[in-house]
């Protein structure tokens, strides 16, 4: 058996009265607790990805508190609307699996809003990634990922990956699928030895400034 320990206890305690333990070779035990911490799902913060309610802000709750990975369940679709000219900011290393899912943008949101800024705030950031996603703009919207490294002149990205994700036009005539924003006085050269492979992008690439072994 995997799962061991009394279930009888309140509903608050269960997940740390109960205990796992890998039916692989060498498993130990461990809390459910910080079995279900690995990653975090969208729907732990209450998004309802049915396509019709907005979903933004519950996946920026699942955002600020994922301890590395963010899911979405697979074949659903979240609709999103948020505020200003991002409606989600990622500032610690995460990789975002979609599962197959889409994130859609509402017709309210304009030609200057992105869809995701990734914005390392400090030297040493290595890894991060997305996968497996369809971000439907649906004519609407900036740029589907912004990778910024423009906060100070030490501010880096590497090994950061983005595959199979598939997105269509945003309504911006200066909107990108991918754009990496750094400054040329970055003397580590912003974002380097990165992966885009097996994307489908309707609004291109642009690498403003990058660092080296960017492979497309």
């Amino acid at each position: 058996e995997a799962f061991t320990g009394d279930v009888t206890k309140s509903a608050a305690s269960c997940v740390t009265a109960v205990s796992f333990t890998s039916p692989l070779t060498g498993g130990v035990l461990r809390t459910v607790k910080s079995k279900l911490a690995e990653s975090v799902s969208v729907t732990d913060f209450g998004a309802v990805c049915n396509g019709s309610t907005d979903d933004t802000a519950a996946i920026t709750a699942a955002i600020a508190a994922a301890p590395g990975k963010l899911t979405l369940p697979p074949n659903v679709n979240c609709k999103v609307i948020g505020s200003g000219t991002a409606i989600f900011t990622i500032a610690t290393r995460m990789t975002v699996d979609c599962q197959g899912s889409s994130i859609t943008l509402d017709s309210s949101v304009p030609n200057t809003r992105n869809l995701f800024v990734v914005k390392p705030v400090a030297a040493g950031w290595r890894g991060g990634r997305f996968t497996n996603c369809l971000f439907d703009m649906g004519g609407f919207g900036a740029s589907t990922i912004i990778i910024d490294t423009t906060s100070t002149n030490t501010t880096e990205i590497g090994e950061f990956e983005i595959d199979h994700v598939r997105d269509t036009a945003s309504a911006s005539a200066t909107g990108y699928s991918i754009l990496v924003n750094n400054i040329g006085t970055n003397t580590n050269g912003g974002i380097f030895n990165t992966n885009f492979h097996d994307n489908f992008l309707n609004n291109g690439i642009y690498l403003n400034v990058a660092g080296d072994s960017i492979r497309i």
